[in-house]
């Protein structure tokens, strides 16, 4: 074989491999769709009335339009359902009637398990936990596409090989810090379901 062909040969072979990282599809499928985000219960704070789950909203709808979404898809606006919302209401809205008064396609409603920023079992580290269990309603059919009983986010996030105590960040670190980078990572992941993705090594 001449010399030349052999590296070019070796080139050919790698190509396909270089592209055959798994393509993770969108649990639900917005081609078309309007999704609404509703704020996320805390508690007992119910939807729209927990601060945190407020800004969960307002990240994780920030997170879908900012993904690579279909045509025609659309993130809604929180804040437009909140105006439907009766005052003193003391339980939940019928959620397929007010997804139909704003023509949303799906809600996405939530609660807010535990928040923490500092786990008492990290000693000598600082890690921010959020446990959310989560529903994506179809309105049309008022019925849930998607139900998520449980899902657990941390900042900094735990990496394949680390001990139950062994990641986190410095424990002097800011609250601040770690507040805004266990919200943005709980975004990112709910804002997952919605879009076509590659797999992560």
């Amino acid at each position: 074989m001449k010399p030349l062909l052999l590296p070019l040969l070796t080139l050919a072979l790698a190509l396909p491999l270089a592209g055959c990282s798994k393509t993770l599809p969108a649990r639900i499928n917005l081609k078309g769709k309007r999704l609404l985000v509703i704020p996320f219960a805390q508690g007992p704070a119910r939807e729209f009335d927990s601060t945190f789950g407020r800004d969960l909203a307002d990240a994780t709808s920030g997170a879908v339009r900012s993904s690579p979404l279909p045509k025609g898809a659309a993130v809604l606006d929180f804040r437009d359902a909140e105006r439907l919302m009766p005052r003193g209401r003391t339980e939940s809205p019928d959620w397929p009637r007010l997804g139909a008064a704003l023509k949303a396609d799906y809600l996405l409603l939530g609660e807010v398990k535990l928040y923490q920023l500092r786990d008492p079992k990290a000693l000598t580290t600082r890690r921010g936990t959020l446990i959310v269990a989560y529903r994506v309603l179809d309105v049309a059919h008022a019925s849930y596409a998607l139900l998520v009983p449980s899902r657990t986010f941390y900042f900094p996030p735990q990496k394949p090989g680390d001990t139950e105590f062994a990641f986190g960040t410095d424990s002097f670190a800011k609250a601040e810090e770690i507040a805004g980078g266990l919200l943005a990572t709980a975004a990112r992941g709910l804002a997952e379901e919605f879009y076509e993705r590659e797999e992560e090594p």
